[in-house]
């Protein structure tokens, strides 16, 4: 009930970071951000525009609609400004987590984020469960 989770998109890997980055969001106007991103990151060697329209029919997106999104690059401005956004809090990479302003770098072990959680909460007064 005391946490909101935020995702925000840090390309890294160059161009075609971008261009998934932009992909995924053209999947979440139709309620497939989490599917597409998953099948991204486990498909990291083979990002292109291809991939992203076998994707997109793995999910039964509608095609018109993605490709449209996609060759317009409507969320490119929104993955810039994440990027630069990332970039000014000292982000280096990804994973890249921040909890009520604390940086936590690189992908951890979940008793990190719950010792950092518990420690929010109960500075919060509030009693963690």
């Amino acid at each position: 009930d005391y946490i909101y989770f935020v995702y925000r998109d840090f390309p890294v890997l160059g161009p075609e970071s971008t261009n998934a980055a932009i992909a995924a969001q053209c999947a979440n106007d139709q309620e497939q951000f989490w599917a597409f991103h998953d099948l991204l990151f486990d498909n990291q060697q083979n990002l292109n525009r291809a991939t992203y329209l076998d994707f997109a029919e793995q999910l039964s997106l509608d095609l018109d609609t993605f490709t449209g999104c996609l060759d317009n690059e409507t969320y490119l401005e929104e993955v810039q400004h994440d990027a630069a956004t990332a970039q000014q809090l000292g982000a280096t990479g990804t994973p890249t987590f921040f909890i009520n302003g604390r940086y936590v770098s690189g992908a951890q072990p979940f008793d990190v984020f719950a010792g950092i959680i518990e420690e929010e909460l109960a500075a919060a007064g509030i009693e963690a469960e």
